[in-house]
């Protein structure tokens, strides 16, 4: 194996809600030197409904010897209410596990939503979102796609 001095993963992700995948999670300035993904998921349709399921697994190897392993495991159901309306729910639980670093990233997500389809490139979703974190110490979850709008954390850590 080549070494990588300037980190496996470098402008890949950019911004904040991607630090863990860029930098070590006890320095910024220590890149990622390898990065392992793997997956494997599974569909099956009946009748109206759709139900999937997927696990994955990323290891991020830091140039300063800690290393990040995240697993996820999926499951979603889509059922067809009509041929243009279509609500889904899943559940996705995260398991987090760093090595020579202080805590144990875990979290709860869960979500549902309405799916309406005005045309064929077209359509209308109203969804709500569930977190919650279970990690110790400094881990956290975040969800970075809406701004907080109070002092009141959007989620408690229940370690």
């Amino acid at each position: 194996m080549t070494p990588n001095p300037n980190g496996a993963v470098t402008n890949d992700y950019g911004g904040a809600p991607f630090f863990p995948f860029q930098h070590s999670p006890l320095s910024s300035t220590v890149g990622v030197d390898r990065q392992r993904i793997a997956g494997i998921g599974a569909s099956y349709a009946f009748s109206n409904i759709t139900v999937n399921g997927m696990f994955t697994n990323v290891k991020y190897e830091y140039r300063d010897g800690t290393s990040l392993r995240i697993s996820d495991y999926d499951v979603n159901i889509n059922y067809a209410l009509s041929p243009s309306l279509f609500f889904n729910a899943g559940y996705v639980y995260t398991d987090g596990q760093l090595h020579n670093a202080p805590g144990d990233p875990r979290w709860h997500m869960a979500s549902v939503s309405l799916d309406y389809f005005l045309s064929k490139r077209t359509d209308v979703i109203l969804s709500t979102v569930g977190l919650r974190s279970l990690g110790g110490g400094t881990c956290s979850a975040r969800l970075n796609m809406f701004r907080q709008t109070s002092e009141q954390p959007s989620f408690k850590n229940a370690s």
